[in-house]
């Protein structure tokens, strides 16, 4: 996993909840977003800023991670769930 993959999974959910491909400049005023969402976990920091970008109202991480990885999650949950398993390999591999 890499900066590139969590990134995917960012612009993967922007892209979903908006239904069309992000532009350039898009995926600028998203990463801005992201860090404009302060000192909290990356995941958070994600959805923050996806949500900021799209004014939809997303799932909470919590809700999401609350639910079995085998029980039928709607798309958003399913990229949302895709952005934490990517910032925790993301963590891990800054980690070692």
């Amino acid at each position: 996993m890499s900066v590139a993959g969590f990134l995917a999974a960012v612009y993967a959910l922007a892209e979903y909840i908006i239904g069309e491909e992000l532009s350039t400049q898009a995926r600028s005023l998203i990463r801005n977003y992201f860090e404009d969402a302060g000192n909290v976990e990356l995941s958070e920091r994600a959805l923050y800023a996806v949500q900021r970008y799209t004014q939809a109202e997303l799932p909470t991480l919590d809700s999401v991670l609350q639910k079995p990885r085998s029980s039928d999650l709607s798309p958003p949950e399913t990229l949302i769930r895709r952005i934490h398993d990517e910032a925790v390999e993301l963590r891990e591999e800054y980690n070692r």
